[in-house]
């Protein structure tokens, strides 16, 4: 049984996030460094598709509500924890996925990288721009760090790599929720790919 949870009076972009993170303690160091252990499997299945105008959800999901149709609308998966946001983007306006931050201008998404100590993570990198998604492009975002308790006596030293798959999926007018569905999907090859990891030790 599928219902009817969101409209819009014209196409909205629908754009893909997944988010993909590793952490581990100084006693837990992985064999292979900067390698691509963290990469995105490119076949895996996912609770949304896809079809013509119509995004069909593979489980109950309730929609935000939006005082005007947005510019952008991102779907947003963690996949280690397979949780599922829904943001709607409006011009001017910056939706906070740190590190990343995304931001909509004339119907186009900007991916801008910001570092912080507490979402990356030493070394320091210089925040920038990392690209613009256009209709039907991609882009992969890799980046790493790690955080030194060791001084507080409290917790040991962590280092934590993350990988964001960006992807424009098309346009959508309405959505369908349908319980218990799992959709698959492939990952192309990413049009742009931007890796800011670094020897950690």
């Amino acid at each position: 049984m599928t219902s009817i949870q969101l409209t819009f009076p014209t196409e909205v972009p629908l754009i893909l996030v997944l988010r993909k993170t590793l952490a581990w303690t100084k006693h837990e160091q992985p064999d292979q460094v900067l390698k691509d252990w963290l990469s995105f499997p490119r076949k895996m299945t996912l609770p949304l598709q896809l079809e013509g105008d119509k995004l069909e959800l593979g489980k109950d999901f309730d929609f935000p509500s939006f005082a005007q149709t947005p510019d952008i609308l991102v779907f947003s998966l963690n996949l280690n924890s397979q949780e599922l946001e829904i943001h709607g983007i409006h011009p001017n306006q910056t939706l906070d996925l740190a590190p990343l931050s995304l931001s909509a201008k004339n119907g186009i998404l900007e991916v801008f990288f910001e570092w912080s100590y507490f979402s990356v993570g030493d070394p320091e990198r210089d925040a920038m721009k990392i690209g613009e998604l256009h209709p039907g492009k991609n882009l992969e975002f890799r980046i790493n760090g790690k955080r030194d308790f060791s001084l507080t006596g409290r917790r040991d030293r962590s280092y934590m790599e993350q990988s964001f798959w960006i992807q424009e999926l098309g346009s959508i007018r309405r959505a369908e929720s349908s319980k218990g569905k799992e959709f698959p999907f492939e990952l192309p090859k990413p049009d742009k790919l931007v890796d800011l990891r670094k020897l950690l030790w």
